[in-house]
């Protein structure tokens, strides 16, 4: 299966926030079990590189950060033009809008994301990390 990631589950992980790091940890842990397809928009290299930067202060170890996050767990798909101005016609937040065209133009089978709400409107299918972890129950888990 193909998932694309909202940069707030990367988020949770580099950061461990609490309430939210154990379920998004495990989403990629399990996603990598089943071989489905991580994709990250590549605007949200530019996100967590800013983050990342503020953190560390050192371009070199920012971008060795972002290079073992981004070469072992994910596939990086671009923003279309298309992608872009369709995201404009849509109600609510822009960066959403992108999400939710990129999702739908890469055929992903959901968006991953804690911030479900954001996306309501939606025409994609949108799971926070625990529903895909609810999905993608391990076999000796179920009883």
């Amino acid at each position: 299966m193909r998932f694309l990631v909202d940069t707030n589950v990367l988020m949770d992980v580099l950061y461990k926030r609490e309430g939210l790091y154990e379920n998004s940890k495990s989403f990629f842990d399990r996603a990598r079990e089943y071989r489905d397809h991580i994709y990250v928009c590549c605007s949200t290299i530019k996100d967590l590189a800013y983050f990342i930067k503020k953190t560390v202060r050192d371009n070199e170890k920012t971008n060795k950060i972002l290079i073992n996050i981004f070469g072992k767990i994910t596939k990086i798909v671009g923003i279309s033009a298309d992608d872009a101005i369709n995201a404009l016609y849509e109600d609510g937040d822009y960066e959403d809008n992108v999400l939710a065209e990129v999702a739908q133009t890469t055929m992903c089978d959901a968006l991953i994301t804690n911030n479900v709400k954001d996306f309501v409107d939606k025409s994609i299918v949108v799971w926070t990390p625990a529903d895909y972890l609810k999905y993608r129950t391990k076999p000796d888990e179920i009883r």
